[in-house]
């Protein structure tokens, strides 16, 4: 894989990475600012020939959070934001609840 200056990047262990170069002079042309410090990697993100927790990987989408209320009768009914979860709620039966549904995209 080739690291581009295009998509989202983090290291191995997790911690975002901001590409800042891809062409650099000499054997390490990957320039990245990973917590406020300058790493150099090779064309392909890696630091040495064995894995290691600073290697370059495109990072993981982030989770999709809905709200909704949560009632015996209709399920989990989906609002725009929590305040409009708890608006609706006001209006719904008694035994409904504000809901927070949080969904993690899992690469194939």
């Amino acid at each position: 894989m080739k690291i581009t200056m295009e998509g989202k990047w983090q290291t191995r262990d997790g911690r975002p990475a901001r590409i800042l170069c891809t062409d650099a002079e000499d054997g390490s042309p990957v320039v990245v600012l990973v917590k406020g410090h300058v790493w150099r990697y090779a064309a392909d993100g890696t630091i040495g020939d064995l894995p290691h927790p600073s290697d370059l990987i495109p990072a993981k989408p982030e989770p999709v959070v809905e709200w909704g209320v949560m009632d015996r009768v209709h399920g989990f009914v989906l609002c725009k934001s929590e305040s409009e979860a708890r608006c609706a709620r006001l209006y719904a039966n008694a035994t409904a609840k504000v809901a927070k549904r949080t969904t993690e995209i899992i690469e194939p």
